[in-house]
């Protein structure tokens, strides 16, 4: 049972964590098992007070809330993240961000999701992958 947008915004702005990111969910395609998200720059996420600049953290927060969010959305179960791996290709600075993700593989009680997140120049700042717990009646 998948979940419309607005329904996983709403779900996204209930927790106080997940809405202390400007996160902004874009589009859910379930028939490729991706979601896009964008970030506005803001200070509050930056590592360096002077200009925008994501913290590693808050990347690797985005980056899991999309997989967690994609596997929402195409499931309508919450799951919980077991693993994550991250690569920090560049700076995340300039304009707007774009994350993607799309689900790598759906198992019985596993999920892997892949994501980035790109620059307003379309520069991939960073790369993720994360394995999440899926709830057996819920794998996709």
């Amino acid at each position: 049972m998948s979940l419309p947008v607005s329904t996983l915004q709403q779900a996204f702005a209930a927790v106080p964590f997940h809405a202390s990111f400007p996160l902004k969910i874009n589009l859910l395609d379930v028939e490729e098992a991706t979601i896009e998200c964008s970030v506005e720059p803001t200070i509050a996420l930056s590592r360096d007070p002077r200009r925008v600049e994501l913290h590693g953290g808050a990347i690797a927060s985005l980056l899991d809330l999309s997989g967690t969010f994609l596997i929402l959305g195409l499931t309508g179960s919450a799951v919980a993240t077991i693993g994550m791996s991250i690569d920090f290709l560049a700076p995340a600075r300039d304009g707007a961000f774009t994350i993607r993700a799309r689900v790598l593989r759906a198992g019985r009680t596993i999920t892997v999701v892949d994501a980035s997140l790109t620059d307003a120049h379309g520069v991939v700042a960073a790369v993720a992958r994360g394995t999440y717990a899926t709830p057996k009646e819920a794998s996709t």
